[in-house]
């Protein structure tokens, strides 16, 4: 967990794209480099979408 100073005055917003696993797992096929390691494109999908509110 990361925690900050947010000054009130200045609304903090995050947008997060979330493209599905076949959309990931086809942009990974034609990368020269992996981006995933040690765990699956399923279980980091799955374990973002469940613990980010």
């Amino acid at each position: 967990m990361y925690i900050f100073f947010v000054p009130h005055k200045y609304p903090v917003e995050v947008v997060v794209l979330c493209p599905d696993v076949e959309t990931i797992k086809g942009r990974e096929r034609y990368r020269e480099k992996t981006g995933y390691s040690g765990f699956t494109v399923e279980t980091l999908y799955d374990t973002f979408m469940q613990t980010t509110p």
